[in-house]
């Protein structure tokens, strides 16, 4: 069986494809760890976590962001299911988790940083509109 790999801040539930979008969608502190987080389709029942991925090509995947795309651990293979049923059919596979590891820190490239200019349109964005008293 093909094992598939994703990542996660450790104690998040959803999963990230990679360990830089996983940092770039929750690492707060220095203290948080990002493990890979690896899978397999179709699980046992031996599993004790479990998961469900999207169908959808990789390249498809990355197009979406993380939160949106609810690739997600849950604690139990019910919880998993109910989940799928929920969605429209085939749109997620069940998948047991095989293997956490941790990702060192040495492992992750973030991307540069984004230029001054894109960060002042996007503060300029949160400015309030005047208000009028009567």
């Amino acid at each position: 069986m093909e094992d598939i790999v994703r990542y996660r801040v450790r104690n998040k539930f959803y999963l990230c494809l990679s360990p830089e979008e996983a940092m770039l969608t929750g690492v707060t502190t220095g203290e948080q760890v990002i493990e890979r987080v690896i899978l397999r389709k179709n699980p046992g029942w031996t599993c004790h976590e479990f998961a469900t991925l999207r169908t959808d090509p990789l390249e498809e995947l990355a197009k979406i962001d993380a939160l949106q795309r609810h690739e997600q651990i849950f604690s139990s293979r019910r919880e998993a299911q109910q989940f799928m049923a929920s969605q429209p059919e085939g749109q997620y596979v069940l998948c047991g988790i095989v293997e956490t590891q941790t990702v060192p820190r040495e492992e992750i490239h973030p991307e540069k940083e984004p230029p001054v200019e894109d960060i002042l349109r996007q503060l300029s964005s949160f400015d309030k509109k005047e208000t009028h008293s009567s």
